[in-house]
């Protein structure tokens, strides 16, 4: 997606309490998950939040625990983790819709 809307109180109500490192994080996976529209390979989190140090990754782990769930998914006979998002899951479906009805 190259735009989404977005929804000031609903981030502020759920990460007011985020330093701004983890902020950042967050924002940084969040916009890859709205650019591929697909979930977040657990393989390629830190790559994606851009992340170093153990310290990073920790905190990486630590939102991706809060604000995305992991599932499971099976590929080609092979198991792979997924971190996926509801609201963005949603949103990136009403997008779909929406360009199904403009046609």
């Amino acid at each position: 997606m190259n735009r989404f809307d977005f929804y000031p109180g609903d981030y502020l109500r759920d990460t007011i309490d985020l330093r701004p490192d983890e902020e950042g994080i967050y924002l940084r996976l969040m916009l890859w998950y709205y650019w591929n529209e697909k979930p977040i390979p657990d393989i390629r989190a830190f790559l994606i939040a851009r992340v170093a140090s153990d310290v990073e990754r920790q905190k990486t782990k630590w939102i991706l625990e809060r604000f995305f769930k992991l599932e499971i998914i099976e590929e080609n006979g092979v198991n792979i983790k997924i971190w996926r998002h509801k609201r963005i899951d949603r949103e990136i479906c009403n997008h779909h819709q929406s360009l199904l009805q403009a046609r």
